[in-house]
């Protein structure tokens, strides 16, 4: 048996160790959101990838992610979890890239669980998706958390227009001459859909990503969710 003094000796010590680790996981955290976000095709692709791998093997999370608003703490924390705990699915990669890039490729990956992309129907209860915010709600959110909230109106607005364009881009790889294509093919929809006098600043890989968040909400609509 230990005895009592060690015992206090190693209370102690534990004490003092546990606010370290949650200062070097805090810094970690701050770290990870100052990444970059993919700005090659390639480093594109392995996010796509990576994101897709962490849907599957951190579900636990990845339901989270749906459930909470883009860019909101609950989605980063999220996020930021799937990173640390996705090790294999870097391929012996390693993942040095914002975690917020993961949120596109992660609804991606249940969106083509959960729906059938040509008809639109789901093949098993839809994840219950976060409340969009009110007027009022949206004049308190953070610059990154409107934005985020303008995009998936317009990706609901395009789904609702060209379901089968949609459908298609998905299906094709990331940074691919086919997914140049379908995005092309939504450029009738998207100059309607956008607000008059905005202009869409951000890649054909977070366009990706937000028309698969915006189907994944509009398809799972009539269903009450989980």
């Amino acid at each position: 048996m230990m005895p009592k003094a060690a015992i206090s000796a190693f209370a102690v010590l534990t004490f003092l160790a546990a606010p370290a680790a949650a200062q070097d996981t805090d810094q970690q955290f701050i770290s990870a959101f100052e990444a970059p976000l993919p700005s090659t095709p390639e480093d594109r692709s392995f996010v796509h990838q990576f994101g897709t791998c962490a849907a599957g093997s951190q579900q636990f999370y990845a339901k989270d992610v749906l459930r909470s608003l883009p860019a909101s703490g609950p989605s980063d924390k999220a996020l930021f979890w799937m990173v640390m705990s996705s090790n294999s699915c870097g391929k012996g990669k390693t993942y040095n890239f914002n975690p917020r890039a993961l949120r596109g490729p992660v609804v991606e990956s249940y969106l083509k669980r959960d729906f059938d992309l040509d008809a639109w129907k789901s093949r098993r209860t839809p994840i219950k998706t976060f409340a969009m915010p009110t007027i009022g709600e949206l004049e308190k959110l953070s610059a990154d958390q409107r934005a985020a909230v303008v995009m998936l109106a317009v990706g609901a607005c395009v789904f609702k227009a060209a379901p089968a364009h949609v459908g298609a881009l998905l299906r094709t790889s990331v940074s691919s001459p086919q997914e140049g294509a379908a995005v092309a093919a939504l450029a009738q929809p998207l100059s309607t859909c956008v607000p008059a006098g905005s202009q869409l600043k951000m890649s054909r890989f977070q366009l990706r990503g937000y028309v698969a968040e915006a189907a994944y909400r509009s398809a799972a609509a009539p269903s009450e969710g989980r």
